[in-house]
């Protein structure tokens, strides 16, 4: 696989993965479409991965949207189980449902927690670079360890209440 970037499976593996599995390629519009429909039926936001899971299934002939269940397999139940907010994909969002869109969300359906973090300061991540002057993996490791543990040190007693 690493030489052609593909899997090329033996007969019986293929028939046996194409008899229990099957899979759909889904466009950014379809996932669009999807974010819409769900929040226009359900009045529910979903993510963009989610999007493309909602719309995999109605491609492959289930469907969460249709009312008309005189195709069998629109009968047949499907569940998603997504883990992902829709609060981590503002430009998403927005390209599917609109600013307004966006705002809504913002203000029906935004986790408080998400709001709590967004009116934070955001922290400059912590570069651990190679002294030039060391050449002791065992030394450069030691001086990485104690520059986190004086991280947590400060991080701690910022959080500390004052005793008065």
């Amino acid at each position: 696989m690493e030489d052609t970037q593909k899997i090329d499976l033996n007969t019986p593996w293929l028939e046996k993965l194409q008899k229990d599995f099957n899979s759909a390629r889904i466009t950014d519009e379809e996932m669009c479409t999807a974010m819409r429909e769900m929040h226009s039926k359900f009045n529910y936001f979903i993510d963009p991965h989610t999007a493309i899971a909602v719309a995999g299934a109605e491609k492959m002939g289930y469907s969460l949207f249709e009312t008309d269940n005189s195709d069998a397999n629109k009968e047949i139940p499907y569940a998603i189980l997504s883990t992902a907010s829709p609060c981590k994909f503002e430009e998403s969002v927005t390209v599917a449902m609109g600013k307004k869109g966006w705002k809504s969300y913002v203000d029906s359906q935004f986790p408080e927690k998400a709001s709590d973090i967004q009116g934070k300061e955001e922290i400059k991540p912590t570069s651990y670079e190679w002294p030039d002057d060391e050449v002791s993996l065992e030394r450069v490791q030691s001086i990485w360890e104690a520059n986190a543990r004086k991280l947590i040190v400060q991080k701690f007693l910022s959080e500390q209440p004052s005793v008065p």
